[in-house]
């Protein structure tokens, strides 16, 4: 599917990338098709109703082609992937970064996930509190 470039087998494509049997070939026709597919690749690592084993593998994929183009789409998604994603996207850009160092994220960029990061712990210290205050059973 790689070698040919047409586009229409890319969804199957990515969706084989939570199989561990395929995997293997489908990121060597992934990388085939080169750049032209950074678009769907991205559209399929944020959306959320696609199944996590096949999103968690998108920016590994980013990572492989070290470029300006990945690098640029891997910082945009650390605002929109959720935390499982996001923990891959993070993996990917240091790995790019130790391929090249003129990679930079920005303050902001840092600044802004950890901001978001503790607001997440907060969240989840002040759903603890409760729990333990009012001796709540989430499960039988």
């Amino acid at each position: 599917a790689g070698q040919t470039r047409d586009r229409r087998f890319v969804h199957d494509l990515l969706l084989l990338m939570g199989n561990g049997i395929y995997r293997k070939s489908v990121e060597e026709a992934l990388q085939n098709y080169g750049s032209r597919i950074y678009g769907t690749m991205y559209d399929h690592m944020i959306d959320s109703q696609l199944p996590a084993s096949t999103r968690r593998y998108i920016p590994w994929l980013f990572s492989q082609t070290v470029s300006e183009d990945s690098w640029d789409i891997l910082k945009m998604s650390l605002k929109f992937c959720s935390i499982p994603i996001r923990h891959g996207v993070i993996k990917a850009l240091l790995r790019m970064r130790k391929e090249r160092n003129d990679l930079r994220v920005s303050d902001e960029i840092i600044t802004e996930n950890v901001e978001r990061e503790i607001g997440r712990y907060s969240k989840l210290r002040k759903a603890y509190a409760f729990y333990k205050r009012d001796n709540i059973v989430l499960s039988d």
